[in-house]
């Protein structure tokens, strides 16, 4: 009898694992298909932050990200699966631009394109972004990000340009780009859990 039941607790055990196993993988597909533009990018192996696929070649990322324009071959970004490390395109990075008014010591100008070695052919879990401009006062978005670990997680946010957000602000650069209506306060709306 204690036989059956071990043996009845660990198809039981082996089931639950198999269904969640399945669920995450539907669930990854699910957010691929829904932000098929997002990569990951690596400097010399390492995970250093996302970008969007702008065009077939062009990725367009932050200038933090994209640190050390040369040589640019030391990035490769990853796109395609909502595991970078897995199912992923590989491409190489041939070109760095940082914004020419970009200083680490700032927040300012913090932007950039990387041009890839090769074209990123589009399929239903690859695909340029859609960069339609709303010039809007405050907005909720979604960010779609790699962030703490190999697979991409949903992050949702609230966007704000209000003097309330404003005022909130310690650095003079930033309450300019959102006073300019050039940026927005970020406000996270869901857990997101940072680092490693």
């Amino acid at each position: 009898m204690k036989y059956a039941c071990v043996l009845t607790v660990c198809a039981v055990f082996v089931g639950l694992v198999a269904t969640e196993r399945t669920k995450r993988q539907l669930d990854d597909t699910a957010l691929i298909e829904k932000y098929p533009f997002i990569v990951a990018i690596t400097y010399n192996g390492n995970f250093v932050g996302n970008g969007v696929l702008v065009s077939g070649m062009w990725i367009l990322s932050t200038a933090t990200v994209l640190a050390n324009p040369t040589p640019a071959n030391t990035y490769r970004t990853y796109a395609g699966s909502a595991n970078y490390k897995s199912g992923s395109r590989e491409n190489v990075v041939q070109l760095i631009i940082q914004h020419p008014e970009y200083t680490s010591s700032s927040p300012a100008n913090n932007i950039a394109m990387a041009l890839m070695a090769k074209l990123y052919e589009e399929t239903t879990h690859l695909q340029s972004v859609n960069l339609g401009i709303n010039d809007v006062p405050s907005s909720s978005g979604t960010m779609a990000t790699f962030g703490s670990g190999d697979k991409m997680q949903e992050v949702p946010s609230s966007l704000q340009s209000d003097e309330t957000c404003i005022s909130k602000l310690t650095d003079e650069a930033n309450k300019k780009l959102v006073g300019d209506g050039l940026g927005y306060c970020v406000t996270i709306d869901g857990p997101y859990a940072l680092g490693p």
